[in-house]
C-alpha cells in the first residue's frame, strides 16, 4: 500500500480546506498526509517537490494535485517517478485563451499511473477533454458531474472520493484501474471508417477498434460520465 500522499491545491483561496476535506472522504488510505504550501509559480512548486519527495521512498508516494496543483505533480513525476499521481480538475487550457502545451504536453508520455478525475462542465476542459488532448496509456481519465470547483462541494468530492481509493488501491496492488466508460457512439458517429469496419465485424466494439487502431492514429474518442 502506498504510504504518504502529498497535496498541492490550486491557486483559489478555497483549496486550502483540500486536505482537510480530503481525508475525511479518504479515511486509513494514507499514513501520512504532506500539504505542500503554495508556492508563486510552478517552477517553484515543482522545487519544493523535488526537495520534499525522499527518492528512496518514491514508489510509496502519491502526488495529489487540483487545478494549478495537477500540473505540477504531473510534470514532476513525467520527469521522476513516484507511486502514482491524482489530478483533480486538472487545468488543460485557461479559458478565452490561446492554447499553452507546456500545460499538457507531458501528458502523453507520462508513465507514472495517473488517474484524473474531471467535471463534466469544467471550463479548463471538460467532457471534450479526450478529444483534444493526448493522454498517454499510463493516464486513467473518469468524468463526473461538476465544474472546476468540484472539490470545494463535499458533495461532489464524495463522488470522486471512491474513484480515487480504488485507482490507489489497484494501483499500490500491481492491478489494473478498470476502464472508464467508452463512448461507443460517438466513436461510430465521428469515425466513419471506423464504423464500417465495426458493422463489418472486423472489430465486435468501437473500443476494440480505439485501442488496436484509433490509438496509434490519434482519433477522437470521448468517454461517458460516471454514473450516479
Amino acid at each position: 500500500m502506498f504510504k504518504s500522499v502529498y497535496v498541492l491545491g490550486g491557486d483559489s483561496d478555497a483549496d486550502g480546506a483540500l486536505p482537510g476535506l480530503l481525508r475525511s472522504q479518504l479515511p486509513g488510505l494514507f499514513d501520512e498526509w504532506i500539504d505542500v504550501p503554495l508556492a508563486p509559480d510552478v517552477h517553484s512548486r515543482l522545487a519544493q517537490l523535488e526537495a520534499l519527495v525522499p527518492r528512496d521512498e518514491a514508489r510509496s508516494v502519491v502526488l495529489f494535485g487540483r487545478s494549478a496543483g495537477a500540473r505540477v505533480v504531473s510534470t514532476f513525476a513525467a520527469r521522476r517517478a513516484v507511486g502514482a499521481v491524482v489530478c483533480l480538475s486538472y487545468p488543460f487550457r485557461m479559458p478565452n485563451r490561446r492554447l499553452e502545451p507546456e500545460r499538457f504536453i507531458h501528458l502523453a508520455e507520462i508513465a507514472v499511473p495517473t488517474l484524473i478525475v474531471q467535471g463534466c462542465n469544467d471550463e479548463y476542459g471538460g467532457l471534450d477533454v479526450s478529444e483534444h488532448y493526448a493522454l498517454s496509456p499510463s493516464v486513467s481519465l473518469r468524468l463526473i458531474d461538476g465544474d472546476h470547483a468540484l472539490a470545494h462541494a463535499p458533495a461532489r468530492l464524495a463522488r470522486a472520493a471512491p474513484l480515487i481509493r480504488t485507482f490507489c488501491e489497484e494501483t499500490s496492488a500491481g492491478r489494473a484501474f478498470p476502464r472508464g466508460r467508452f463512448d461507443e457512439a460517438f466513436y461510430r458517429r465521428t469515425h466513419a471508417r471506423a464504423a464500417r469496419e465495426i458493422a463489418a465485424g472486423r472489430y465486435r466494439s468501437a473500443e476494440q477498434h480505439y485501442e488496436e487502431v484509433g490509438r496509434q492514429e490519434r482519433l477522437a474518442f470521448r468517454l461517458l460520465p460516471e454514473p450516479g
